[in-house]
């Protein structure tokens, strides 16, 4: 594909790059503050009613997708102290509309309590 087809239109690419640029700003800034930046688990297992979480199957299972640093956030804290991740949420109700995503991505920050 061409640098400029409309997969990769210049729109897109400054997107992209605008992107990247509040992630590195975003890292930055939780370093310099002495936060740790985590990857917690995505899928997790069904650990009561989550009204607002993406259900699935997984190995015949329900499992969940997380909406961030919950359900290990106090753990992680009790742990490593500030802490941070830039991870996908994913919406549980159906979208109507082709204004919204099925999934974006977010950055959370959690402190000691």
């Amino acid at each position: 594909m061409s640098p400029g087809s409309g997969l990769w239109s210049e729109r897109k690419r400054a997107a992209i790059r605008v992107r990247a640029k509040i992630m590195d700003s975003a890292r930055s800034w939780f370093k310099m503050h002495d936060y740790v930046e985590i990857q917690g688990p995505i899928i997790i297992p069904a650990l009561g009613d989550h009204p607002s979480s993406f259900k699935l199957r997984y190995f015949c299972e329900d499992a969940y997708l997380t909406q961030g640093l919950q359900p290990y956030a106090d753990i992680l804290t009790g742990n490593l102290g500030k802490v941070y991740t830039i991870a996908p949420v994913f919406r549980a109700e159906k979208i109507t509309t082709g204004r919204h995503l099925a999934e974006h991505w977010r950055i959370e920050a959690a402190v000691p309590s």
